[in-house]
């Protein structure tokens, strides 16, 4: 049985590894993709150009926080959320499932007490999957459009379990006023007892770029 193995090994290493090398290269096309566009558009620059800095974008934000089961983590993520952002044009859509009560009684004080939180129950029991839910926020903010007759100028994901940082909404101004997209790194809190769900996240956070259009 043995020797068996050491031939099936042996025997199809060499083709695993082509097959492995193939995958890598074609996935990682697509990075190469922008970096030579990142460099064509920066030697397309004259020497010392800089692009001109656009005002930055006005107009109330859209927050989507899909929930599942969050009744212990979201209530505190609303409230430190709300704190971080005072002043800011900004409107909170927290989307529940109808099967979740547990989590829709404890947002909906903090929903009841502030005007920026909108709480969005979907008409299908979840869990279902993340897509589904901003989906529905998506529709909620629709309807609140074509109600008061305004346009939300940007929205923004999160989860229940984030800490939003201060000036977030504000670097989010100043460059969706010249990409269609901002992404920033998500830098992970890391337990004592999750390093290994934490530590993979901090692991790929320091490989992200500040700021990716």
């Amino acid at each position: 049985m043995t020797a068996w193995l050491e031939w099936l090994v042996l025997t199809t290493s060499r083709e695993l590894m082509l097959f492995a090398s193939v995958g890598i290269v074609l996935i990682g096309i697509d990075d190469l993709l922008f970096d030579a566009l990142w460099l064509a558009r920066r030697r397309a620059l004259p020497p010392g150009a800089a692009l001109a800095e656009a005002a930055p974008l006005e107009g109330r934000i859209a927050v989507f926080i899909p929930a599942w089961d969050e009744a212990v983590a979201l209530p505190a993520m609303l409230r430190r959320t709300l704190a971080a952002w005072d002043g800011e044009d900004v409107r909170l859509y927290v989307g529940c499932y109808p099967n979740d009560p547990a989590t829709i009684r404890a947002v909906t004080p903090l929903i009841a007490a502030d005007a920026r939180l909108r709480l969005v129950v979907g008409p299908n029991d979840g869990p279902t999957t993340k897509g589904d839910n901003l989906n529905r926020l998506w529709a909620a903010l629709s309807a609140d459009e074509r109600a008061e007759e305004t346009r939300f100028a940007a929205v923004v994901l999160h989860d229940a379990e984030d800490h939003v940082h201060p000036a977030e909404l504000a670097l989010y101004r100043r460059h969706l006023a010249q990409h269609a997209m901002v992404q920033i790194p998500v830098v992970p809190m890391i337990g004592p007892g999750a390093r290994w769900i934490g530590g993979q996240y901090m692991k790929q956070a320091r490989k992200q770029p500040l700021m990716a259009a």
